[in-house]
């Protein structure tokens, strides 16, 4: 009889269970709604969110993390990707925050990430001079 494949964790079909932080966080994120981490403990909100921004200003691997469980959790409806600063109407004074766009069927939303509440922010963009 040949042999199975082991069992794949709860939570993903491809690894481990994910951080129950950032799974909150692509939960919404899928439905294209601003995360509320407000339920989580701060420290644990802050590591989350640093294996996301990293050090430096450079982003960190949660964000492709982050990046293929929105787009699984949305039925590869939704993904979320670079922005260019320029396209926000106001940035982040928070150093290292990554810009990005989150971008669903019909909609395309900003969205600055930082380790700082509120961790994910969705803004405007910014005002073109034609219109």
């Amino acid at each position: 009889m040949p042999e199975s494949p082991p069992p794949t964790p709860a939570g993903s079909s491809t690894g481990p269970d994910p951080d129950p932080v950032l799974e909150s966080a692509a939960r919404a994120l899928a439905g294209l709604v601003q995360p509320d981490l407000t339920a989580f403990p701060e420290p644990r909100v802050w590591e989350a969110m640093t294996s996301v921004v990293g050090d430096g200003g450079q982003a960190g691997d949660g964000l492709g993390r982050l990046r293929a469980r929105i787009h699984e959790l949305s039925g590869a409806m939704t993904r979320l990707e670079d922005a260019d600063m320029a396209e926000f109407g106001f940035r982040s004074k928070e150093f290292g925050a990554v810009y990005q766009r989150l971008v669903g069927l019909f909609t395309e939303r900003l969205l600055i990430i930082g380790r700082g509440s509120p961790q994910f922010l969705f803004v405007p963009h910014r005002p073109t001079s034609d219109g």
